[in-house]
């Protein structure tokens, strides 16, 4: 389901801040956690390269980096502000192997078109979430008519029947899914299987140690709170810098 061509897309993406999106902290933490076992369980190498499509402010690359996982942000209508040194202009031309997408196929005003540069990256895995069109009415709390930003609604078959078509197929998790490539690594595979078989919420333990390992600091941190000196300390000293445009790249 889609509404007229939306030509109020600039002027909805004005509004600063999270607008009336209240819930993007609460669903960050818990898209973290989730992110952080499922890259466990395939034993994803921490210097894959992983692109949060859509991930402004960029507070879930920022956990996952803490975590130890090279996540970086792109987003095409906010600033990304906790990783602002750790972002990537051409999410599409990186090869990346997993690209993550919340909250963003319903904000696609071209989806046909837009997917299509997501699977042209070539990742082994698209995880995402996204409200599927089940006939719902008018009355959707999904279609947030006042917010403007929601634009295209997917039914679970139509989006199944895309990517079935570019050899990926849907796996469900509690709380995102996935798409995965038919010959993405066997360790996806088992990964994707071993997150589904523990279910949600996971027991204290994984959580905790998830949680624990950021909150007080580590290696990871530090790393990047170097590299972020090292290129703010290179922008200074560029011809022209206005001291507030982020410089772009990857660790």
């Amino acid at each position: 389901m889609q509404t007229e061509v939306p030509y109020w897309l600039e002027e909805a993406y004005k509004i600063p801040g999270v607008h009336i999106d209240v819930g993007i902290a609460s669903r960050t933490l818990r898209n973290w956690i989730g992110l952080a076992l499922l890259f466990d369980d395939i034993g994803l190498d921490c210097s894959a390269n992983v692109i949060d499509y859509g991930g402004a402010p960029g507070l879930l690359a920022r956990l996952m980096r803490d975590y130890g996982y090279n996540m970086r942000a792109y987003d095409k209508y906010a600033p990304v502000t906790f990783t602002n040194y750790f972002i990537t202009p051409q999410p599409y031309t990186e090869m990346p192997e997993i690209i993550t997408a919340f909250e963003v196929f319903e904000h696609f005003a071209n989806p046909m078109a837009e997917l299509e540069q997501l699977v042209s990256a070539k990742p082994y895995m698209i995880i995402f979430s996204t409200g599927f069109w089940e006939e719902q009415g008018e009355n959707w709390d999904y279609l947030v008519p006042s917010c403007g930003q929601h634009v295209f609604f997917y039914t679970e078959r139509a989006l199944f029947t895309f990517f079935a078509e570019r050899q990926y197929e849907l796996i469900k998790f509690p709380f995102f899914h996935a798409f995965l490539h038919r010959y993405a690594p066997p360790a996806f595979r088992r990964g994707a299987a071993s997150a589904c078989a523990k279910g949600w919420p996971p027991s204290g333990t994984p959580a905790a140690r998830i949680i624990q390992s950021v909150i007080f600091g580590n290696e990871f941190i530090q790393a990047d709170a170097a590299a972020a000196l090292q290129k703010f300390e290179a922008y200074l000293h560029m011809d022209g810098n206005d001291l507030v445009r982020p410089m772009e790249g990857k660790v």
